[in-house]
């Protein structure tokens, strides 16, 4: 029988991926210009799809009890997550002026910082799951 403990483990582990899982429909990045503004989720790329299975499978070791997918999820989405903003912040769009004026005019949305928690519990679970009691 698990204790309330062993609960509480997979219990963060559990909302980590749900918090992964919901910032992938939020705005990633922002970009604002002479008061329009435009948002993208992550959803919409490749990079949301990875996040969301991710999440899945964190979710699923957190029900489970498997640490080691919990760590490799989490570092998984965490990975994905900061490739993923630098890839839309350092594309290349032609010229230096161009590439500099998209890096002024963006930055990071809410689920950005959303899954980087819920990445960032998924691997603390993974840990708190580890450490040995005295």
């Amino acid at each position: 029988m698990k204790n309330f403990s062993d609960t509480n483990k997979n219990l963060v582990a559990i909302i980590g991926a749900i918090v992964a899982a919901a910032g992938t429909f939020l705005p990633f990045v922002n970009a604002s210009l002479l008061g329009m503004s435009q948002s993208v989720q992550l959803i919409g790329t490749g990079f949301g799809w990875i996040v969301l299975i991710g999440a899945l499978l964190g979710f699923f070791a957190g029900m489970a009890n498997w640490g080691w997918l919990m760590l490799l999820s989490g570092a998984v989405d965490f990975a994905v997550v900061l490739i993923g903003y630098s890839r839309v912040i350092n594309s290349d769009y032609g010229d230096e002026f161009t590439n500099m004026f998209v890096n002024s005019v963006t930055q990071r949305g809410v689920g950005f910082y959303v899954i980087l928690v819920g990445s960032l519990l998924l691997i603390l679970a993974f840990f708190f799951r580890n450490k040995r009691e005295y």
